[in-house]
């Protein structure tokens, strides 16, 4: 429903390629494992490794996994295979238009998006955008006997499942792409045995992590705006007001992005809505300084390589009319340690700031109760 970017070495997008696709499920089931109580590794410094010469001595599966987190188990680690892959056929290509603030805007604004967008993207000028992604599933082996081809399959489908209701896939998610719709008809049932053996799978082995994405911290807020108003009523919109009406263009899920982060950066009543310690942390640093802390927090740092806490997808049109959604989500901790500050978060807060834009959400969801959705 938005564009799907996965780059290679040289920055570009020029095939949707296996490895990217497998890299975002890996993050997002990490999430999953995690907000069930489990351990997943960081795969950047992992010690996840099969021992093989246990195994050989005693031929359990077990013995060999022993030291493996719930994650490699089924994404794979050294000495063992992912238990899955894929298949993907390419989309068609197209031009990639968005959005942005122009020239005159930026000097009235302060905030070039236009300039952000060309050093972004600057290497490719086309994206992956299709109605129908074909993309198949295979399983290789089972994990042991409590876990067979089929639960492989099946929690497979769940994770897509998961991403497809609650984020996006792929690379650049934080710039809104990736958002997906699985036009195959899955059967609950396959999804409801997904979410159960991922659970059993997360009790492996337990284990509390810190500064790592979590279902325990996630939120969702989906937005219905309709036709009209992207054309008539612009100024209910983050973005370009003069280019909206001139080029009839929907506003870019980037432009929103940081134009949210311009406000929170610059003006101290939306970091009092969504930071509850605000005030506190001002008694001994300069304000400034602390907003920027938490704008950089939530809101990442390209230059940095350090990735935003909340995500914008691009607008895209509703399924069931012609209204266009926005989906706000991610993963934000109640209380976390950032750049010698701790930061306490109310993350459900961020409605109440985007409340003036775009009113009130007509979906919400929080924590790891929301996967349960998803096989409904």
């Amino acid at each position: 429903m938005t564009p799907i970017w996965t780059g290679d070495v040289d920055g570009k997008c020029s095939k949707i390629k296996e490895t990217g696709i497998i890299g975002s499920l890996r993050w997002w089931y990490e999430a999953l494992v995690r907000g069930y109580g489990g351990y997943a590794c960081d795969p950047s410094n992992s010690e996840c490794k099969f021992d093989y010469d246990t195994y050989e001595k005693t031929k359990n599966i077990e013995d060999g996994l022993e030291k493996v987190c719930p994650v490699c188990r089924l994404f794979g680690c050294t000495g063992w295979s992912r238990r899955f892959r894929l298949e993907i056929k390419d989309a068609q290509k197209i031009p990639l238009c968005l959005s942005a603030t122009s020239k005159s805007d930026y000097r009235h604004t302060k905030l070039d998006n236009l300039w952000w967008l060309k050093q972004i993207y600057k290497k490719s000028e086309k994206v992956f955008f299709d109605d129908n992604i074909c993309i198949e599933i295979h399983t290789i082996n089972k994990i042991n006997e409590n876990f067979d081809e089929e639960d492989i399959r099946n929690m497979v489908l769940f994770l897509f499942a998961v991403i497809s209701k609650q984020g996006s896939i792929g690379a650049k998610i934080q710039n809104g792409f990736g958002v997906f719709d699985i036009v195959t008809v899955i059967d609950k049932n396959r999804l409801s045995r997904g979410l159960e053996k991922t659970k059993e799978l997360a009790e492996i082995k337990q284990g509390g992590q810190v500064n790592f994405p979590s279902f325990n911290d996630f939120f969702s807020l989906t937005y219905s705006v309709s036709n009209d108003s992207i054309y008539i009523q612009p100024e209910k919109f983050f973005g370009t007001l003069n280019s909206l009406l001139k080029n009839r263009f929907v506003p870019s899920g980037f432009s929103i992005k940081y134009d949210l982060r311009k406000k929170i950066k610059n003006d101290s009543t939306p970091c009092k809505a969504i930071c509850s310690n605000f005030e506190y942390l001002c008694k001994g640093e300069n304000e400034k300084m602390v907003r920027k802390t938490i704008s950089r927090f939530l809101f990442g740092s390209d230059k940095d390589k350090f990735s935003a806490k909340i995500n914008f997808t691009h607008l895209y049109k509703d399924k069931e009319n012609e209204n266009y959604l926005l989906n706000v989500f991610g993963f934000v901790p109640n209380k976390v340690s950032f750049e010698n500050k701790t930061l306490e978060f109310n993350i459900r807060s961020i409605k109440n700031i985007l409340y003036i834009e775009f009113g009130n959400p007509y979906n919400e969801e929080y924590g790891v109760s929301c996967l349960s959705e998803v096989i409904k």
